[in-house]
């Protein structure tokens, strides 16, 4: 893989972005490498949570310079847009798409499109050194990887017209506190932290997070009809899963659940 790292251990798998001699900047490789991971984690039984984060001391610097540039002086404005469009979708698919949690363990700076990949994950958990913003403006662009979606749907149209039109950078605290990331914690802390959350998740029942993931990405573009309809679907296949039964006896028993992932 180009500028990615996999280690996976007892059902969490964890992808580094690696390239910090420039703050795992996203390029084309890069991103290829990260769809590619995604779609191969998406079937694999051995994961049941994916951690991703950066090397070193940043999340991701956003897009490399250098590749916006081949993009510029090689492409035709539709040529660009059609290369980026498979991108983005293989890319923002993978995780959103993925029946999987999917933690952002998250410190220093992480821009742009650094901090749109962030954002489609399931939870952000932050170091108190990390950085935010919507930088696209500061170099001409408007926001690309999911961020006028992800953002407005977070914190609300104003806030996200300020955050996009300003390109204002805001630390991991404020970030919580307009609720774009879900905990902020000391640096010391943050693996022990996501790496408790990811294992807590790894024991779950994994049908059910699967389907609670697709149902929330989804709820904003439904009614209730059709949310309802939805739930009651999810409902008569799991409650008939394994892991239901294994959570129902646990209840009576009063011992922890050993839920399989069935």
């Amino acid at each position: 893989m180009d500028f990615v790292k996999v280690k996976k251990e007892q059902g969490v798998t964890t992808l580094i972005l690696s390239h910090p001699e420039i703050r795992n900047a996203l390029d084309g490789r890069m991103s290829q490498s990260i769809a590619q991971v995604f779609e191969e984690l998406r079937d694999d039984e051995e994961t049941k949570v994916v951690v991703l984060c950066g090397e070193g001391k940043a999340f991701c610097a956003g897009g490399d310079i250098k590749d916006l540039k081949n993009l510029h002086d090689n492409k035709t404005p539709l040529e660009t847009r059609d290369s980026v469009r498979r991108m983005m979708l293989r890319v923002l698919g993978g995780i959103t798409g993925m029946e999987k949690p999917v933690i952002a363990m998250v410190r220093g700076p992480a821009v742009g499109a650094g901090f749109n990949l962030a954002l489609a994950c399931d939870m952000i958990i932050a170091s108190d050194n990390a950085m935010f913003g919507e930088l696209f403006v500061r170099v001409g662009l408007a926001s690309d990887y999911g961020g006028s979606y992800l953002v407005t749907r977070l914190v609300g149209l104003a806030k996200a017209k300020e955050l996009f039109m300003t390109g204002k950078m805001v630390d991991a605290k404020e970030a919580e506190r307009i609720g774009l990331i879900n905990q902020v914690v000391p640096d010391a802390e943050l693996e022990k932290t996501v790496y408790a959350l990811a294992n807590q998740l790894a024991a779950g029942p994994t049908r059910a997070l699967g389907i609670i993931k697709t149902q929330l990405n989804t709820a904003v573009d439904k009614d209730l009809k059709e949310s309802l309809e939805a739930e009651a679907h999810a409902f008569g296949m799991l409650i008939h899963s394994d892991d239901h039964a294994e959570g129902i006896a646990a209840f009576f028993e009063k011992r922890p659940p050993k839920f399989k992932g069935k």
